[in-house]
């Protein structure tokens, strides 16, 4: 059992390590880099950590995120004009 901060701060960075192992071995089959995005935010990653995983920037990350959000706020039918006649 870790006794001191340091100690704790390297439990710590060991288990960001083994969390980054981990996100990287369940994105490996996901096709498009959108799913892997989609998946690692789903998970909790921050964009700068996902950019680094899936080897792209983070802006790009974050626009994926939010249009990802946006999408899936949309209802099915959403945008679509309605018509009543009188």
């Amino acid at each position: 059992m870790p006794k001191s901060n340091a100690e704790w701060d390297e439990v710590a960075r060991e288990l960001r390590r083994i969390s980054r192992i981990l996100a990287v071995i369940a994105i490996r089959n996901e096709e498009s880099q959108r799913e892997q995005i989609k998946l690692l935010g789903d998970m909790g990653f921050l964009p700068s950590e996902i950019a680094r995983m899936v080897g792209t920037t983070p802006n790009t990350v974050s626009v994926a995120l939010h249009e990802i959000r946006r999408k899936s706020r949309q209802k099915p039918g959403a945008g679509k004009k309605t018509t009543t006649s009188k």
